[in-house]
């Protein structure tokens, strides 16, 4: 689990414990409806794993190298791989607002939010390298010393968050400790494009383009501190970690030698720390229970 999430549930643990002797009278009433706005920073991390498959044959492949046909041979496959697998980290500002109802049983607060938030995550990445083992049956003469063969251009990029999330928390006098969890909803986009001038004779090198775009449901942690300022406003600071896998982008690299052919396969994972304040306004409830 995520460090920051394991210090937020070990200050909620202790305030339970330094808070349980308080007398029940101090507590706030925290139950009913509200309704409220945050505004904070996101730090994340989008890890792409690029697998390219090469074509069976001498006759067929693209990346053929000396010694065997396509990754059997030299390591190209691997070199073009690393270089098309960046890890891109976005970051930026994120506000929107949320809403949410509780209930409250004597300390103990119980209760399920929403959120929908701006969420501007995006970040673009180059990379190139020189690919040594492309020799093949006949010199590529394109690829000499000291040219970069292989080029790279991705981009990741998130516009919004939703969060749907249980909470529960613990209240004493004012204040309320709480951890939470639940559904994460975003849509992210992926785009990537490769091109070299690789191929038999100088002829013209090959290239590929994948992007993909899709409204993907993941998962999210996180923790808070809540304190009522009156009868119906409170001030919140908060914690979460978001986390979405499986975003998928493929694509067909071509070139110029008839038959040549390599499979492009992209798995994308993003992860999210998002750190914000905000604020509350709770409507009228009916009185706490003990």
């Amino acid at each position: 689990m995520n460090k920051p999430v394991v210090a937020y549930a070990l200050v909620f643990l202790a305030a339970i414990a330094s808070q349980s002797a308080w007398a029940a009278d101090r507590v706030s009433n925290w139950s009913g409806f509200y309704v409220g706005g945050n505004a904070g920073y996101a730090w994340s991390n989008a890890n792409s794993n690029l697998a390219i498959a090469d074509g069976p044959l001498n006759s067929d492949c693209h990346f053929c190298s000396p010694g065997g046909v396509g990754a059997l041979g030299g390591n190209d496959i691997g070199l073009a791989q690393s270089a098309g697998s960046p890890s891109l980290n976005p970051r930026g500002f994120t506000g929107g607002g949320q809403f949410g109802y509780n209930w409250q049983r004597s300390n103990w607060v119980y209760g399920v939010e929403a959120d929908f938030e701006g969420f501007a995550q995006s970040q673009t990445a180059n990379s190139s390298v020189f690919l040594p083992a492309n020799t093949g049956p006949v010199p590529f003469p394109n690829c000499g010393i000291g040219v970069n063969c292989f080029g790279n251009f991705s981009t990741f990029k998130a516009d919004w968050l939703i969060t749907i999330r249980p909470r529960i928390g613990y209240a004493w006098d004012k204040s309320l400790v709480y951890v939470t969890g639940g559904l994460a909803i975003s849509r992210l986009s992926f785009s990537q494009a490769y091109n070299d001038n690789i191929n038999l004779g100088g002829a013209i090198g090959g290239s590929e383009i994948a992007s993909v775009s899709r409204v993907k449901a993941g998962w999210v942690l996180g923790a808070g501190l809540e304190q009522a300022i009156g009868k119906n406003w409170s001030l919140k600071a908060e914690y979460l970690y978001v986390r979405f896998d499986g975003l998928n982008a493929n694509g067909a690299l071509s070139d110029s030698v008839a038959g040549d052919f390599a499979n492009f396969s992209n798995d994308v994972h993003f992860a999210s720390n998002i750190v914000r304040v905000g604020f509350n306004y709770k409507f009228s409830a009916p009185a706490a229970k003990y």
